[in-house]
């Protein structure tokens, strides 16, 4: 053999020696656990990384519960198994591989702590997204490219009367009222295969008792890496119902406050301007004076109605308590309202021996004055209104009666409610606000307001003042 050949044979073999050193060290550099044991349990080898695991892993130990028996159930099978283990502060995935033609297992430890950590932040934020989503007070809803409905949440439940159990599949055509389908598809595909945001989109929701919510919605379409495909829709909607309604009925209220106004100003400034003409004799300058007058006490009766309401709303209704004759307040208020309805009677019916009640004489006043008033409205002229007082145990009950044309039981709920004007002539007799204000009046005496009234047999407003306790 040649000296070049020789010398190249040598090196040959140094490498092939320093790559089989190498390989005999990679499982102890491996810094991941590396072992080797036996089918009777006991540990062959184990590097240096081994000392990561929670258990004692010098060769001739033997591996413990439940390491041993899966071990052996892994020889005995001939297939691997792969495990979760806990070690020193890390966390490793475990593959016990058989040798079976040798008879002992090798174990790789491989760390998983990173992994872990993010998968638990991944699963903390998806429960947070999940919670935020389920638990919102906004309804929210999720449809796929097919407008099927894929995520419904708690208040989505609460606005439709529907379970996500039920809906889940179904197309989103579903919630939408029959007759605003059309219209709410276009919207409803816009966003979906165009990518259109909604803003302030409204579109209705019908819930499963048929009533009709007006929501008002905003949206955005998740689509694919490209950009191109869409994948999902997610929008999420206020419900305006009752702003609408509001709205409507403050558009209305400042209408009805106009036209109340104007008639009692046109007949006082009508008058005033009238009387200021010299050709007129003293009679009719005189009765001119008195319907302005009346003009100007039907706006003086509006305007503390509205000031009554405003300081309710605002907190700021405070109470002047006196002791006072209920008797007298109730002629007080006989006298002003009969000044301005003179073809009706107005009869105060209470007895001088009714003891006397600690209340604030000017909201007092208000209420008798509003309720006598409404009275005079509702019933014919000539008719006569009664009002009456008694007491029963702690409390006097106090009511107000005419001959008028009755009151539906299903429209006495909304009559103490704000704006609330009821019956065939509602339309011509106020702008709502007198029996709201008897409520909220009574209310801070501590008492109670109701009606009693049938349809062609006239009401009775009633309401109670609690008596003062004997030792105050």
């Amino acid at each position: 053999m040649a000296a070049n050949e020789k010398k190249q044979l040598i090196s040959e073999l140094a490498q092939v020696h320093q790559q089989l050193e190498d390989l005999a060290r990679f499982p102890q550099e491996n810094p991941n656990p590396v072992l080797r044991v036996a089918r009777d349990g006991s540990i062959l080898f184990a590097n240096t990384a081994c000392s990561k695991l929670n258990f004692n892993c010098q060769p001739g130990q033997l591996l413990p519960e439940p390491y041993l028996q899966i071990a052996a159930e892994v020889l005995d099978s001939g297939s691997s198994q792969i495990i979760e283990a806990e070690g020193k502060n890390r966390i490793f995935m475990v593959n016990f591989v058989p040798i079976t033609g040798a008879g002992y297992v090798n174990i790789y430890g491989s760390d998983i702590t990173e992994h872990k950590k993010t998968e638990e932040n991944l699963r903390q934020t998806r429960d947070y997204l999940d919670n935020l989503f389920t638990y919102a007070n906004a309804p929210i809803i999720v449809w796929n490219p097919e407008l099927e409905i894929t995520r419904f949440n708690h208040a989505f439940e609460r606005l439709t009367g529907r379970s996500a159990s039920e809906v889940l599949g179904k197309k989103v055509d579903l919630l939408i009222p029959a007759d605003e389908r059309v219209e709410a598809l276009k919207k409803i595909n816009g966003t979906t295969s165009g990518g259109e945001r909604w803003e302030v989109v409204e579109i209705p929701i019908q819930h499963v008792d048929g009533s009709i919510r007006t929501i008002l919605w905003n949206s955005a379409t998740l689509f694919d890496t490209d950009g191109k495909i869409p994948l999902a829709t997610i929008a999420q909607g206020q419900d305006i119902t009752e702003l609408k309604a509001i709205n409507k009925m403050k558009d209305e209220f400042i209408g009805l406050v106009s036209h109340e106004l104007r008639t009692p100003l046109t007949v006082v400034t009508g008058a005033i301007n009238t009387a200021m003409d010299k050709r007129i004799s003293e009679e009719e300058r005189y009765e001119l004076l008195e319907d302005a007058a009346w003009g100007a006490e039907s706006l003086d009766s509006i305007l503390n109605n509205l000031l009554e309401l405003s300081r309710h709303q605002a907190g700021r209704l405070t109470l002047d308590k006196k002791t006072v004759s209920i008797r007298e307040i109730a002629d007080k208020a006989a006298l002003i309202v009969g000044n301005q309805h003179p073809k009706h009677t107005i009869r105060v019916d209470i007895s001088g021996e009714l003891p006397p009640v600690i209340v604030d004489p000017v909201r007092l006043e208000r209420i008798f004055t509003n309720l006598i008033d409404n009275a005079c409205k509702y019933s014919p002229e000539g008719s006569e209104v009664r009002v009456f007082a008694q007491r029963d145990r702690n409390e006097i009950v106090v009511g107000v009666s005419d001959h008028g044309v009755g009151i539906a039981v299903e429209d006495q709920a909304g009559l103490f409610e704000p704006f609330s004007r009821v019956g065939p002539e509602a339309r011509t007799k106020g702008i709502g606000l007198g029996l709201v204000v008897c409520k909220r009046l009574v209310e801070a005496h501590d008492g109670r307001i109701w009606v009693e009234s049938k349809p062609g047999e006239g009401s009775i407003f009633l309401f109670t003042f609690p008596l003062p306790k004997p030792d105050g």
